[in-house]
């Protein structure tokens, strides 16, 4: 078998196993901010995820061109948390979870807009 073909079939078995796992359903996770998702300036806030007991890793994604990971946590409980301790207005914007399950990604959350006023 030839390199090229080895690496094609590896490619294969890894997207049949991502598709197997979206569609045995992962529960999608639900992303809320604790005290509210409209803070002050220099306010800290507290994002949560609640996924599955099953996840083994959570992640935070921030919505800017693409997904970008803000924070990643091990993950041994049915809900996470990501703190910021003094948001700026950087801080805002749409938000999302994911979790990871074996070898699977849960798909994303629902967006969470985080809104960050004047002091």
């Amino acid at each position: 078998m030839t390199p090229t073909l080895s690496v094609l079939l590896f490619l294969g078995l890894c997207l049949n196993q991502r598709m197997k796992a979206q569609a045995e359903g992962l529960p999608r996770p639900f992303l809320w901010a604790v005290n509210g998702s409209l803070v002050p300036e220099g306010r800290s806030v507290t994002l949560r995820c609640r996924g599955s007991e099953e996840a083994e890793v959570s992640q935070l994604e921030k919505k800017e061109r693409t997904h970008t990971v803000i924070k990643e946590v091990e993950s041994n409980e049915i809900e996470d948390e990501f703190s910021f301790q003094s948001v700026t207005v950087s801080n805002a914007g749409s938000y999302f979870c994911i979790y990871m399950h074996s070898t699977s990604w849960s798909e994303h959350s629902a967006p969470l807009q985080l809104v960050v006023t004047g002091r």
